[in-house]
């Protein structure tokens, strides 16, 4: 494209068309334009321009725009949409600087502004943190502008940028302050209203509460090959798993599964598969490798009808090795319940007569316990085996901590639903987690659940706050006739209303004081 900036785009909102104008610099074939904006294009464009600033008109020679330059220009268009029109070198210094130049690609060395760094520099005030982006596009932006601004081969693609972008608008919400903004679902506040309220303070000459700076390391090649011969880098690789990764999740698995972390542990690696499967982004080969831990009751229970399900998604994927197992599965029997003959496929060959299969004895199948088969019907999806999850925990039948393959399901269906809202508050309570659990009841309560209503009446009692406590009561009592408030809550809100304020008695004694003047002066 060459000069692409932002004066060479017309968007037509009402047609919902986009025009791109300035046509003179498109290079075809050895074609290539002289002119471009500094801050559009990357370091090796704005290099050949410098050299070129010396030069008379008919002697500068056509600057070396790429694809790879494009693309920096396209993510440099793509982060001012995405962080509230903020160049990605737009910065702010957090310390004196012997050089301040405008952007901080012109640093020494050039610096990403929006990533940890010891230059001294952070985002600007009305910025938002590169984090209040998903995680693949954040990964895409420091490929761009900080492997990618000296080495153009680290760059990714336009149709890198294109995935990320539409999945990110298909699970991003909308502001309920302001319809035109929208972020990701998983933030409890609007990062664009955040750095409006930081921008209006800037303009009142207040000092503004600095952006975050992203702290994350951004390793691109932590796949299973990388830990064998980097095992020192495990805890990058668990780091990047926490945050949702289903690559990371599935290398974690495979670790686990083949005892590289130290012992072997099924339950684990199968525990990251399903999280790796069930991401925003689903990894196919996760999906068949938990469809086999289901299929041979490898660290979780027996289950064809799971090990079907989720071989099926890998194959519609496009897994071609689960595919093929789809194809002779019901040939299978699973290694735990395998009898002696029918591993045997030739008993002739052995020197010992094959056993009969009358004498052949069959494992007994382990039974599952209520709580496991409770637990296998959350991870399934099933919402009503939340409730016996919930009287499985509160009754200290089952360890919270212990099962975290519940935990996304059920904290999803709390922020839907304003009675799992309301259980989910308990369990958090139940487990020490009192931020998550004032969360959640007041999620609860601002719907006008009965029972959240009700304990947020009684939590005021506690404190001594009876006026608080009846209004909550009486916010119950109008969707429910049946609850009743305390005695002790209608007698100590009589005694209040009865007994004279400070500031009543005060009014009044100024009040007779100008009357006594009055009748002083009348007489």
């Amino acid at each position: 494209f060459g000069d692409f900036n932002p004066a060479n785009i017309k968007v037509d909102i009402d047609r919902r068309t986009v025009t791109l104008m300035d046509t003179d610099s498109f290079i075809f074939g050895s074609y290539g334009g002289i002119v471009a904006r500094p801050e559009m294009v990357p370091a090796e464009i704005r290099d050949a321009m410098r050299r070129n600033e010396s030069l008379p008109d008919d002697r500068k020679k056509a600057l070396p725009f790429t694809k790879e330059s494009d693309v920096y220009s396209l993510a440099v268009h793509l982060f001012r949409l995405l962080m509230n029109g903020e160049h990605p070198f737009i910065y702010k210094p957090t310390r004196t600087l012997t050089e301040q130049p405008m952007y901080a690609y012109d640093l020494k060395p050039p610096t990403f502004p929006y990533l940890k760094n010891t230059m001294g520099v952070a985002p600007p005030p009305h910025g938002v943190p590169l984090e209040s982006i998903p995680m693949e596009l954040q990964t895409l932006f420091v490929r761009t502008f900080r492997e990618g601004y000296s080495d153009p081969s680290m760059r990714p693609s336009i149709r890198d940028f294109l995935m990320e972008i539409e999945e990110y608008e298909r699970s991003s919400v909308k502001c309920k302050a302001d319809s035109n903004h929208r972020f990701m679902s998983s933030l409890r506040t609007c990062p664009f209203c955040e750095a409006h309220n930081r921008h209006g303070q800037a303009m009142r000459g207040m000092v503004p509460s600095p952006v975050q700076v992203s702290g994350l390391e951004y390793l691109f090649n932590l796949d299973y090959e990388f830990i064998l011969a980097h095992p020192d880098k495990v805890n990058l690789l668990k780091r990047k798993a926490s945050t949702g990764c289903s690559e990371s999740l599935l290398t974690l698995g495979r670790l686990y599964s083949d005892g590289i972390l130290g012992e072997q542990d099924d339950r684990k690696a199968a525990e990251n598969f399903l999280k790796a499967s069930m991401g925003k982004r689903p990894s196919m080969e996760a999906q068949y490798r938990l469809g086999l831990c289901f299929l041979d009751g490898i660290g979780v229970p027996l289950s064809k009808p799971d090990a079907v399900k989720w071989l099926t998604l890998s194959a519609q994927s496009g897994y071609e090795p689960a595919r093929q197992l789809l194809e002779y599965i019901d040939q299978l029997v699973p290694i735990a319940f395998t009898k002696v003959d029918e591993v045997l496929k030739e008993p002739a060959i052995i020197d010992e007569p094959p056993i009969p299969k009358d004498q052949t004895e069959r494992p007994k199948r382990t039974r599952r316990s209520p709580q496991q088969k409770c637990i296998d019907d959350v991870v399934s999806g099933d919402r009503n085996a939340l409730r016996r999850l919930h009287g499985f925990v509160m009754s200290d039948k089952l360890d919270w901590n212990a099962t975290p393959s519940v935990h996304a399901p059920f904290r999803a269906a709390a922020d839907e639903s304003a009675e799992f809202a309301f259980l989910y508050h308990e369990i958090m309570d139940r487990v020490g987690e009192s931020d998550e659990s004032e969360r959640y009841l007041d999620s609860s309560a601002e719907q006008d659940y009965v029972p959240a209503l009700v304990r947020r009446g009684e939590m005021c009692r506690l404190m001594n706050d009876f006026i608080n406590s009846r209004n909550w009561y009486d916010r119950a009592r109008a969707l429910d006739p049946a609850i009743t408030v305390p005695d002790d809550v209608i007698s100590e809100c009589l005694e209040i209303e009865e007994k004279p304020s400070r500031f009543r008695g005060g009014v009044s004694m100024f009040l007779d004081r100008i009357k006594n003047l009055l009748n002083r002066r009348r007489s």
